[in-house]
C-alpha cells in the first residue's frame, strides 16, 4: 500500500484518523507536523475531558515538566500521577492545536484508567527508516482480539467523534492500538450514553523535581530537552532527536563529566563496545535502539560504575527544570505512574581507594597490552614484581605481588603461563598464582578474557578490573615512577 492510499483509508468523511504511540518523540515530530500543514478545524484527542484545564494549564509551563495528581477514582484512597511531558504525541498535539487555535475536543471516557497504554509497540526508530505510514499499516496487520473492555471503550470514544459537527475537518489523535476497534465503532451509530466510572476528577497541578525525571518521563530528559531545541527552530534539525545520535552525545558527555572529575577519558574502542553492547542488549528486547537502563548497563559493563553514573546524570539531564517554583514540587518513582519503567543502582566509586598504593594487595598494572610484543621487548622479575619495558626503560605492564613472604621466580620462562597469549596476560596468570590474597586488582583498558576469570575462579581467586580511563593520571604516574627504579632493567 502507498502512503497516499495509507493517508486515504484513515480519513473518513470529514475525519482523519491519526493513530499515534502514547510518549514516543518520532510521533510528536510527525502529529505537529501535519496538524501546521493541515490544519483542520477540531482536534479531537484521546484524553479525558476532566482534565482538559489540567492539561492546558501544564502545556502552558512548557519547557518545565508537570505532574497531574489526583485520587484514583475507583480508589479514593489512591493516587494518580500523570507525568505532562513534551515528547508525547498527544500533549504536542495538544500544544500545537492550541498555538494554532484550533477547536479541541476530548473524546476519551472518564474511567479513571487507560486501557490502551499498556500494549507493546514496535521501536519508534523504525519511523526514521520507513516512515509512519509504514510503520502504522505493519502494525494493523497483527490482528488482536480486542478484550470486551476495549470495545466498550473505543464506543465509548465514537460515540463523541459521531456527536462533532459534519461541516468541520476533523482530525482524531488516538492511541494505535485503539484505531482499528475505533474504526469499527465508527461504522455502528453509537446511541448508549458513556457512562462515567467511580468519580470526578480532581486534579492538582504539581511540578516534577529535576532528580525524578528519568525514571517517570518515557523519553529521557536529554533527548527531551533536545526536542524542545528541535521545536524552537525555524528550520528544525531532525538529526537531534535521532535516538542513536543522541546516545553518543550523551556517552561524550559524561566521558568529559567523568575526565573532570579527576578520572580518564574513554578510549575509542570503549565507545565500540559500549554501542555493541547496548545494541545487543536492546536486539534481545526485540528493540532497534537500547532504552535508558540498556546504554547505563553497557556503560557499567565496559568502564565501570563511574563512568556509568556520569552517563545517568547526562541522561537525566534537564536544566530546564526548577527544583522551586509556584507548584508544589514532587518526588515520585516509576512504581507510582502508569509508565512501568525499569531500575538500575549504580554506587559510586573512588578510584584511589580502590587502587591505592602498591602495599594495599596484589596489583597488575597494564598500560599497554602490546598483543605482537614488539613494542615492549625488554621483561624482568623482581622477588615481588615483574614488569615487561621497551628500551627507554617505560614500563607496558607491571606487577605488584606486595608480599614480601612470596618470590617470584622468572615467570617470563615459567611454562605454566604459557596458557597466556600476551605479556600482559602472562603478568595477570602469575598474580592469580602467586597472590597470597584472594582479590587481584586488574587496571587496564580492556577487562581480561574469559579464561582468565576462570582460571581465577579455579584458584579460589577474584578479579577486580577496573578501567584504566577511570584511574587519575596523576595516581598512574605515581604508580609508574613508584616501580621504575626497582624494576627498570640496569
Amino acid at each position: 500500500m502507498s502512503q497516499e492510499d495509507s493517508a486515504a483509508s484513515l480519513k473518513r468523511g470529514n475525519i482523519t484518523y491519526f493513530p499515534v504511540v502514547p510518549g514516543r518523540v518520532e510521533f510528536a515530530v510527525e502529529v505537529r507536523q501535519w496538524l501546521l500543514e493541515k490544519r483542520p478545524d477540531v482536534l479531537a484527542i484521546e484524553l479525558p475531558l476532566p482534565l482538559r484545564s489540567s492539561y492546558l494549564r501544564a502545556i502552558a509551563r512548557f519547557p518545565e515538566i508537570s505532574i497531574l495528581r489526583f485520587p484514583d477514582p475507583l480508589d479514593p484512597l489512591q493516587w494518580v500521577y500523570v507525568p505532562v511531558e513534551p515528547t508525547d504525541p498527544f500533549i504536542e498535539a495538544l500544544r500545537t492545536a492550541n498555538e494554532l487555535g484550533l477547536k479541541i475536543e476530548f473524546i476519551e471516557p472518564n474511567w479513571g484508567d487507560r486501557p490502551h497504554l499498556g500494549d507493546a509497540y514496535p521501536d519508534t526508530y523504525a519511523i526514521q527508516m520507513i516512515g509512519r505510514e509504514s510503520y502504522v499499516n505493519s502494525y494493523r496487520l497483527q490482528k488482536n482480539e480486542p478484550t470486551e473492555e476495549m470495545v466498550q471503550y473505543t464506543e465509548a470514544m465514537a460515540r463523541k467523534l459521531q456527536g462533532l459537527p459534519l461541516d468541520c475537518e476533523v482530525v482524531a489523535v488516538v492511541s494505535l492500538n485503539v484505531l482499528d476497534g475505533l474504526l469499527d465503532a465508527m461504522e455502528v451509530p453509537q446511541d448508549r450514553p458513556v457512562e462515567p466510572r467511580g468519580s470526578a476528577y480532581l486534579a492538582e497541578l504539581c511540578n516534577a523535581h529535576p532528580d525524578c525525571l528519568a525514571e517517570i518521563t518515557v523519553e529521557f530528559p536529554f533527548l527531551i530537552e533536545r526536542y524542545q531545541h528541535h521545536r524552537s527552530e525555524d528550520i528544525p534539525e531532525l538529526r537531534l532527536l535521532d535516538r542513536a545520535a543522541t546516545q553518543l552525545s550523551v556517552l561524550e558527555t559524561a566521558d568529559v563529566a567523568l575526565w573532570r572529575a579527576g578520572g580518564g577519558r574513554l578510549e575509542v574502542w570503549q565507545y565500540r563496545q559500549i554501542a555493541k553492547f547496548a545494541r545487543n542488549m536492546a536486539h534481545s528486547s526485540g528493540e532497534l535502539v537500547a532504552d535508558i537502563v540498556d546504554l547505563t548497563l553497557a556503560a557499567r559493563g565496559v568502564a565501570g560504575d563511574n563512568y556509568a553514573s556520569h552517563v545517568w546524570h547526562a541522561l537525566n539531564r534537564y536544566p530546564l527544570q526548577r527544583a522551586e517554583c509556584e507548584y508544589p514540587t514532587i518526588t515520585i518513582a516509576s512504581e507510582e505512574i502508569w509508565c512501568r519503567k525499569r531500575r538500575i543502582r549504580l554506587r559510586k566509586r573512588r578510584c584511589e581507594a580502590r587502587v591505592g598504593n602498591a602495599s594495599e594487595g596484589t596489583l597488575v598494572v597494564i598500560f599497554d597490552e602490546d598483543r605482537n610484543g614488539s613494542k615492549f621487548p625488554v621483561k624482568t622479575t623482581q622477588d615481588d614484581s615483574a614488569a615487561y619495558w621497551n628500551d627507554v626503560s617505560e614500563p607496558g605492564g607491571l606487577l605488584l605481588l606486595n608480599d614480601r613472604a612470596k618470590r617470584l621466580d622468572d615467570i617470563w620462562s615459567d611454562p605454566l603461563f604459557d596458557v597466556a597469549e600476551t605479556n600482559a596476560e602472562r603478568l595477570l596468570l602469575a598474580a592469580l598464582h602467586h597472590s597470597s590474597q584472594r582479590r587481584v586488582t586488574h587496571i587496564a583498558a580492556k577487562p581480561p578474557r574469559r579464561l582468565m576469570r576462570d582460571i581465577a575462579t579455579h584458584l579460589d581467586r577474584t578479579i577486580e578490573h577496573i578501567p584504566i580511563g577511570q584511574v587519575p593520571r596523576g595516581r598512574l604516574e605515581s604508580i609508574r615512577r613508584a616501580q621504575e627504579s626497582g624494576l627498570a632493567p640496569q
